[in-house]
């Protein structure tokens, strides 16, 4: 869950370092995603991981959720 529920996350909130690059290079797609977000709440990291073969100079597309473009809670 983003943010769990430990402690940690109850004082900093949302506040998460991507470690895989800038994830706005991710485009949305909802049925072609080809990687995913893994979470890693005690560390407060994650990862891009692909979900698939992806060829070199493919698109990297990730579902961003049904209410990407709602900025209330996740």
């Amino acid at each position: 869950p983003f943010p769990c529920s430990c402690d940690t996350c109850k004082i900093k909130g949302n506040e998460f370092l991507f470690t895989s690059g800038s994830v706005s290079v991710y485009n949305h797609s909802k049925d072609e995603s080809n990687v995913i977000i893994k979470w890693f709440p005690k560390s407060r990291t994650c990862n891009i991981l692909a979900t698939k073969k992806i060829k070199g100079g493919q698109e990297l597309l990730m579902n961003y959720g049904d209410n990407y473009r709602s900025f209330g809670e996740i």
